[in-house]
């Protein structure tokens, strides 16, 4: 279990670290995310998936995390398949893409990687949450 747990921690700040880089220093980006997410009590997320990518935005509801978020607002579109661990949920497939050794689902909030399971983050009032199926850099 400890394996496990070593290695999603250090999957999770390598590819933060290339994506922290990426998030804050294109300009693009980040006026893009300003301008979708201002209004107050709303959410918005991105999914990634590498040739495509899915936008919504929804309702904030008190507590809701970045698993809660993914869920809600993509239910009706992609499956969302999740395994739990000591240290909290780990997304392992959206719409049938999943996790290998090679790519893995990550998420963001306000271009800031994961430091917890998804199930543990907070969202809060106007982020802007992004899950991107990556490829780490080693």
């Amino acid at each position: 279990m400890k394996k496990k747990v070593g290695l999603f921690v250090s999957l999770m700040l390598l590819v933060g670290g290339v994506y922290w880089f990426q998030f804050r220093t294109d300009p693009v980006i980040n006026e893009s995310i300003k301008s979708r997410v201002v209004e107050e009590g709303k959410v918005y997320l991105e999914i990634d998936f590498g040739d495509e990518v899915a936008s919504y935005s929804g309702t904030l509801y008190e507590g809701d995390t970045v698993l809660e978020i993914l869920k809600r607002l993509s239910e009706d579109k992609y499956e969302v398949l999740v395994e739990e661990y000591d240290f909290g949920s780990l997304v392992v497939s959206i719409d049938g893409k999943e996790n290998t050794k090679n790519k893995s689902w990550i998420y963001f909030v306000n271009g800031n990687s994961g430091e917890v399971g998804a199930d543990q983050k907070i969202v809060e009032k106007g982020d802007w949450v992004k899950w991107g199926y990556i490829t780490p850099i080693y």
